[in-house]
Order: structure tokens, then sequence, then C-alpha cells
């Protein structure tokens, strides 16, 4: 029974979606990493007063991917009203390509 208590509570060696998203980079289409991916946990317009926030005034939108996004270990955080543990932040430029990731690691 404890092994099979661990296996759920560590998701069972699945790997979050969301955690896909270290997979791209710079130059990449958005559609490419939204077919793969699925869509983010967030999504912000960035306009030109944003300029030092994680994507620079040139781009258009920041996708965020919270991970976990799914599975136990998501649920008991919502339930315990903890956040992510990472947050993947996807600049996206003109002509849908991807500008920059970057990861935030929340401890």
């Amino acid at each position: 029974m404890v092994p099979i208590l661990l296996t759920v509570a560590c998701g069972g060696g699945d790997q979050d979606p969301h955690e896909r998203v270290g997979r791209y980079e710079k130059g990449q289409l958005e559609s490419d990493l939204l077919r793969s991916v699925g869509p983010p946990t967030h999504i912000r317009q960035v306009d030109v007063k944003d300029r030092g926030d994680t994507c620079s005034s040139s781009d258009l939108r920041e996708l965020s991917y919270e991970v976990p996004s799914r599975g136990l270990e998501k649920r008991a955080r919502d339930l315990l009203g903890i956040g992510p543990s990472q947050t993947y932040v996807v600049c996206v430029g003109g002509a849908g390509r991807i500008t920059s990731i970057s990861i935030v690691e929340v401890n």
C-alpha cells in the first residue's frame, strides 16, 4: 500500500506538461509551444510601460506556465494556499516567435 501511495503522491513518473516549456528556445514559434504544451496558466499583454519586467517592451505577450499544473501536488498546494514551485515565463514578440524563456523558482 505504501509504494502505491508514494507513486501517486510523486506523480507516478509522468512529466508535468508545463515542464516541456523548458525544451523550447528563442526563435521558436508560439503556436508550436501551445500545440505541444497546451494553454498557459496566464497570458498577459505587454505594453511600453512594462519595461524592467521579465519581457521587454518590444514583446507582445507574456505566457506563464506554472509547475505543477495538475495532479495531487497541484491539488495539495491549492488546498494549502501554496503557489507553484516554479513558473516558466515565455515572452513572445512579432511574428509569434519566442524571444526569451525565464524560470522563476519559488522556495
